[in-house]
């Protein structure tokens, strides 16, 4: 007798629902060729590399002080109030313990930040309106730190900006050879309305809410950045054109930690994109989250803690280092929402559990249930915390028009749900995969509601028992085999193939192993622990 929910070996090849959702949201359905594709239908980032070069000889000096500060050409004075009104280059030093630096007017402003401190206590410290773009650079050696007030002063209500300790409504360009720490103590720390570039630098942002935020983009090709916040740590949010509300990581070096409930490390409305850097994620909901397309090339995710891993409608994985824990889906591709697919939802918890129901019903659960039909009840907000449900589950439940696709790079996943969980297919052309999932009924290291399909690469999945584990499809052209075996935390799995012997091991306990190779053939054998080999039944091929 079978479980409800799980989907035998036998029926491998995968259920035959029809799918539910469409190529909507500017087609989330479809998976690029490549990320350099995305970005020929994107937004161009408003950054040239002359941004960071200027004349040091056309530089107008501002001194801040308590006691009166003071500028040259194009800058003007009123009380702790010093502003910027026409373009130029501006180096800035000194200190105001309750004021604020703005500009306005027209053309390209540079600022160049030389051992600055402005702290205001009812608003922004840094603001910028008007202008074309805004380039914020620290000079080399220095450090310098933005903190805006825990509770702002409007001038009326139906005014709510500026909302941020950096707060611009223009193209900003962040870079230099110096430090910028900006606090966020009312909500958000650095904020863009338009596009945001961080190019170089040390960023050192903390934030009650979102930490640093570009509207129509959010880039970053170099430079430091540490984020600990209550909300998001890295957003995009523009939603109402589909070349914008991206989030692009080139290079630099990238440490999110959040702290708030159910807050994303990375938070993209339309597509996140890594082509490089080195990223370190810590947090409370999903690390990467993209509504549309979430696609890694080059560079390092490593995410040390996490409700659900990489999460989008589309995850493609083509090259680069990928490394999730999660305490749910390490990566789950899943496309809509409550209303366009309502499913059961997970229960609410105390902080940090993820399973003790809540004191009531929160939202109903995100996609496509365990039941996959009815609205389910979702967990939290409850007295005690939860986050609203989400759903996913195994065969007989409705195929979305989402994927899983990895065709490259270096893959290690450590989920306490779902290594890889797609509400739509999963195809794996290359790369190196090992997932571990959760040794339990319900979840397991890989699981599909359509089909699943391995032409190339390597992929070694432990988990619960056979029973539990989706398998790639019958008709896969790779050979592949599903053993099950004693498997315990720290044991050295080995398979032999035609090029010698493949090893991992096993990061917790499970009861089974999905392996599949292109240097897979028949005759190969599987022993855990330097144990006897055991020769498993191929399918697929």
């Amino acid at each position: 007798m079978l479980l409800a929910g799980c989907t035998p070996v036998s029926e491998s090849s995968g259920p035959t629902t029809t799918p539910t959702a469409s190529t909507s949201a500017g087609g989330a359905g479809l998976v690029p060729d490549s990320i350099s594709q995305v970005l020929a239908n994107s937004l161009t980032p408003d950054y040239k590399e002359d941004d960071l070069v200027w004349d040091q000889s056309n530089e107008v000096p501002i001194t801040l002080s308590d006691s009166g500060s003071s500028g040259g050409a194009g800058v003007g004075v009123d009380g702790s109030v010093v502003t910027v009104s026409k373009p130029g280059t501006y180096r800035v030093t000194g200190t105001l313990s309750d004021g604020q630096l703005a500009v306005e007017g027209t053309g390209v402003v540079r600022l160049i930040l030389d051992r600055v401190s402005i702290t205001n206590n009812s608003s922004s410290a840094l603001v910028a309106q008007g202008v074309d773009k805004l380039i914020i650079i620290t000079a080399e050696d220095t450090v310098n730190t933005l903190t805006d007030g825990t509770t702002y002063v409007y001038p009326d209500a139906d005014t709510t900006e500026p909302d941020a300790a950096l707060f611009s409504s223009v193209d900003t360009v962040l870079g230099g050879d110096g430090e910028l720490a900006v606090n966020g103590r009312a909500t958000d720390a650095v904020t863009s309305k338009d596009g945001l570039v961080i190019a170089s630098g040390t960023l050192d942002v903390t934030a009650v809410d979102d930490g640093i935020k570009g509207r129509d983009y959010l880039v970053v090709s170099g430079g430091v950045v540490t984020a600990t916040t209550g909300g998001q740590g890295l957003k995009s949010t523009k939603d109402s054109d589909q070349a914008a509300g991206y989030i692009l990581v080139s290079g630099g070096t990238v440490t999110v930690t959040t702290t708030g409930q159910s807050s994303d490390c990375v938070n993209a409305v339309t597509n996140a994109l890594f082509t490089g850097g080195d990223m370190t994620l810590s947090c409370t909901d999903d690390a990467v989250h993209a509504d549309e397309r979430l696609m890694v090339e080059g560079g390092t995710i490593t995410v040390t803690d996490s409700y659900e891993g990489l999460e989008s409608a589309v995850v493609v994985v083509s090259g680069g280092k990928v490394d999730v824990t999660s305490s749910d889906d390490a990566i789950n591709a899943t496309y809509g929402n409550g209303a366009d697919n309502p499913g059961a939802g997970r229960p609410g918890g105390a902080p940090g559990a993820q399973t003790t129901p809540g004191a009531q019903n929160g939202p109903p659960g995100g996609f496509a249930g365990r039941n996959g039909a009815t609205p389910g009840t979702g967990g939290g907000p409850n007295a005690t915390g939860g986050r609203p449900g989400r759903g996913g589950g195994f065969g007989g439940e409705a195929v979305e028009n989402a994927t899983v696709a990895i065709r490259g790079g270096e893959i290690t996943l450590n989920a306490g749900g779902d290594g890889i969980d797609s509400n739509g297919t999963i195809t794996i052309s290359g790369g190196t995969t090992i997932a571990s999932g959760a040794n339990r009924a319900g979840d397991g290291a890989l699981d599909s509601n359509g089909s699943f399909q391995v032409s190339g690469g390597t992929v070694a999945a432990i988990g619960g028992s056979s029973r539990m584990l989706r398998t790639p499809d019958e008709t896969s052209p790779q050979a592949w085999f599903s053993q099950d075996l004693t498997i315990n935390a720290g044991d050295v799995i080995s398979v032999t193939t035609r090029n010698g012997v493949f090893t991992f091991t096993a990061s917790k306990q499970a009861q089974n192993l999905v392996f599949t190779s292109a240097d897979l053939a028949a005759g190969a054998t599987v022993s855990v622990g330097g144990g006897s080999p055991v020769t498993p039944e191929y399918h697929g091929g």
